[in-house]
């Protein structure tokens, strides 16, 4: 009975220092139906140029991170759903310029363009004439896929 005990008393204790405290946030599910469905303008398009620009974010919860707004130009290759005016469309995204004071944990996903790179863009219109992702600029990830030419293509064997 005493081993019992001990052995008993030895897991709880175990388990108490072993424990970790788990740090999560919910990511809203985004499948192509949803994305279609909320987008004003689905594009594959390459990207021209990415610009800074001063437009800032607010994000209740996140008054730690100082956010830096980007302009990227894209080349419209091909419409999906919409009509696009011109044949560039510029998206309006952030990166994190700082963060102040805090480890952060479960950030953003945030999209991170390339000069000359193929994407299939879901986007919804601006007030301002811009577009940002349909995702919001939280996760701004979810709404982008990025194009890859097939291996094949790549390694050409002749």
């Amino acid at each position: 009975m005493k081993y019992r005990f001990t052995n008993v008393a030895l897991f709880g204790a175990l388990c108490l220092v072993c424990t970790q405290v788990g740090h999560t946030r919910l990511l809203e599910n985004w499948p192509y139906e949803k994305l279609i469905k909320n987008s004003d303008l689905v594009v594959i398009a390459e990207t021209v140029r990415i610009e800074p620009t001063k437009d800032t974010l607010s994000v209740p919860g996140w008054k730690e991170i100082d956010w830096a707004g980007r302009n990227t130009v894209f080349k419209v290759k091909s419409v999906i759903k919409g009509k696009a005016e011109k044949d560039q469309v510029t998206v309006l995204h952030f990166r994190i310029n700082r963060v102040r004071g805090v480890l952060l944990i479960n950030g953003p996903l945030l999209a991170n363009f390339k000069e000359k790179q193929e994407y299939l863009l879901f986007l919804r219109k601006r007030q301002d004439g811009r577009f940002e992702l349909v995702s919001g600029q939280i996760d701004p990830v979810l709404a982008v896929r990025k194009i890859s030419l097939p291996l094949h293509m790549i390694f050409d064997e002749k």
